[in-house]
């Protein structure tokens, strides 16, 4: 697998946890939207790019380590993670 689509985990709101490997390459917007009961989630340094509403609503993520390779953000990616206490961000990201 190599791209994870929109909506592809849509509401899921038994997801709890997500290991993303690293052969997927890009992950598309609003692909885990709704997963309210997802805690854990690891993203792999293949990924570029954090799309806009990617994580919206996923109320029970407290925290994310952002891979370096991260280079944009999009608007609203963690829109309603009410939980989330912790966002590491490596020095050389520039957003």
């Amino acid at each position: 697998i190599q791209t994870i689509c929109e909506y592809s985990f849509h509401e899921c709101t038994s997801l709890k946890e997500i290991n993303i490997p690293s052969s997927v390459k890009s992950i598309e917007r609003c692909s885990f939207f709704g997963c309210s009961s997802l805690s854990k989630i690891k993203i792999p340094k293949s990924i570029k790019s954090i799309e806009s509403n990617l994580f919206r609503e996923c109320s029970t993520i407290q925290k994310i380590d952002i891979p370096s390779s991260v280079i944009s953000i999009g608007s609203f990616a963690f829109d309603g993670c009410t939980q989330l206490k912790n966002i590491t961000i490596h020095k050389t990201q520039i957003f």
